[in-house]
Order: structure tokens, then sequence, then C-alpha cells
């Protein structure tokens, strides 16, 4: 079993971000408060692909599964927003 948690740049819970096991059909999203579940992992290193939209999808290589929560960064593709001068 894995767990953890998704947040964004500002390190603010993401919700809703699918989480993919890779070269496997499982699957799962985070909920409100960013946080994932995946049960019942193949045994050896996995790889986690993370999708929102409006987000730099991210791999995430896992080497052992009973570790700790993860904690995953996703990047907005949208840019910064500057103050204007006048």
């Amino acid at each position: 079993m894995l767990s953890g948690m998704v947040v964004n740049g500002a390190r603010q819970p993401l919700a809703g971000v699918s989480v993919l096991v890779r070269g496997t059909t499982q699957a799962t999203s985070t909920n409100a408060e960013g946080r994932f579940l995946l049960p019942d992992l193949p045994r050896g290193p996995i790889t986690l692909r993370f999708e929102l939209s409006g987000f730099v999808t991210t791999d995430v290589a896992v080497a052992d599964t009973a570790r700790a929560p993860l904690q995953v960064r996703l990047l907005s593709t949208r840019p910064p927003v500057r103050a204007r001068r006048n």
C-alpha cells in the first residue's frame, strides 16, 4: 500500500489529480485534501504518473512502496502572475 499527498507550487493541496501506476491498470485520484491511497501495489520499484489539467504531468519513481507517505509537488503550466508597474 502507498499513500501520499499532492500539492501545488505554493504547497496547497490539489484535489482531482489522477494518480496512475505506470504499466498497470491501477489508478486513483486525490481527494479534497490532496491525499491519495493505492492498495495492493506490485512488488518492486514502480513509477507513478500524476496528471491534472493546468499542471505539468509528473512521473515519480518509487523504489519501496512500503515507505512513509509521499508528498508530490506539481508545477503549474500557467505563467506566474507579475505585478504591473504604472
